[in-house]
């Protein structure tokens, strides 16, 4: 049994700031399994002692990149069926042992989890948090009791499931979604996580958006201690202005129009209402005219037809979205991201040709 490690970066810091522990199965012959190979041959106790070894391991490597100057965080998946007392008693001696401060250790529990007994569930993740450790809802979206585990479990922080993140570019529909867990993630003041971020566009996209921190291969690849200390020593986030693609953009620009539509329909006294007809007021101006789409561009041209619809919209007041000009606006709008995905497309074309 092998532990390997995946960084989690900080998208506002631009620095890792802590790692996931991931059980890895090597044979003798060099072959590498992973935890969806063998964990379902593993009895529940076979499983509950691999969270232990994994968590002591990883603890020990924690103490070693410690003393080389990094001081992350880290978080452990651990099955729901290891939900009892012995599995409380356990951590709390491997952490004691340690010496790692618990609030630097975050306890990852499947948000599809099957828990037999609620009940008995919640307050052994209770008295995980007595521990001073962290609680984590990991894969959040994947089953259809999200928001009810939320309202339940006392999880400080949250993990969007990597398939809303990782076919973004084929299905950007998603990002709806994506939107929807950062802003009630925001709201109950939950740690947020994205996995899955496998592309530069996908991580430029999150990072616009602000997301708070992602993991994924377009950050690294799950590394030894070894390759991860290196990676550690090398890694550099870079600080060019955002976004930096054109499907940046796009989330970008979907994420300002819910916001702006939110504020015309509670309380457009806050926009302001002169600018709003006027795309050179808008920062997307300034990022189509960087990303190659000047003003009298297509993309240029239909940006300021958006903010003209806007700015007819905005003079209608609370009424505005029930009426035909709210309509035709959001029309224009649609058009206009339309173009923006085109264009993207595109320039991913031409670039792999």
């Amino acid at each position: 049994m092998e532990v390997h490690y995946q960084p989690i970066l900080d998208t506002f810091s631009g620095r890792i700031v802590a790692i996931e522990a991931l059980a890895r199965m090597r044979e003798a012959s060099g072959t590498i399994y992973l935890p969806a190979q063998f964990l379902p041959q593993m009895s529940v106790e076979n499983g509950a002692e691999l969270s232990r070894v994994v968590l002591t391991r990883a603890l020990s490597d924690l103490a070693r990149l410690d003393q080389g100057g990094y001081r992350l965080g880290i978080s452990f998946n651990l099955s729901p069926l290891s939900l009892d007392r012995e599995c409380v008693s356990c951590l709390r001696k491997v952490v004691q042992e340690s010496g790692i401060e618990a609030h630097r250790i975050t306890v990852e529990i499947l948000e599809s989890s099957d828990f037999s007994d609620i009940d008995r569930a919640i307050e052994t993740l209770r008295e995980i948090r007595e521990l001073g450790l962290e609680l984590a809802l990991d894969d959040m979206g994947s089953a259809y009791a999200s928001l009810l585990r939320l309202k339940n479990l006392p999880v400080g922080k949250i993990k969007l499931d990597q398939s809303f993140v990782s076919s973004l570019e084929r299905t950007p529909e998603d990002l709806h979604i994506v939107r929807a867990i950062q802003d009630l993630a925001a709201d109950l003041r939950l740690d947020l996580v994205a996995e899955g971020v496998e592309t530069e566009a996908v991580l430029d996209t999150l990072v616009t958006m602000g997301i708070p921190a992602v993991q994924g291969f377009a950050v690294s690849h799950p590394l030894t201690l070894e390759r991860l200390q290196a990676f550690l020593q090398e890694f550099h986030f870079s600080r060019e202005p955002l976004p930096r693609t054109l499907f940046g953009f796009y989330a970008g620009t979907m994420a300002s129009h819910a916001t702006i539509c939110r504020m015309l329909t509670i309380n457009p006294t806050e926009l302001n209402l002169e600018h709003l007809p006027l795309a050179s007021h808008c920062r997307g101006h300034a990022v189509l005219e960087r990303l190659g789409h000047p003003h009298d561009s297509p993309l240029g041209v239909m940006h300021q037809r958006y903010h003209e619809a806007l700015g007819k919209t905005s003079e209608l007041g609370l009424g505005a979205c029930h009426s035909r000009q709210w309509e035709q606006m959001q029309e224009i709008f649609d058009t206009f991201m339309a173009m923006v995905l085109s264009a993207w497309r595109r320039e991913q074309r031409g670039s792999k040709g």
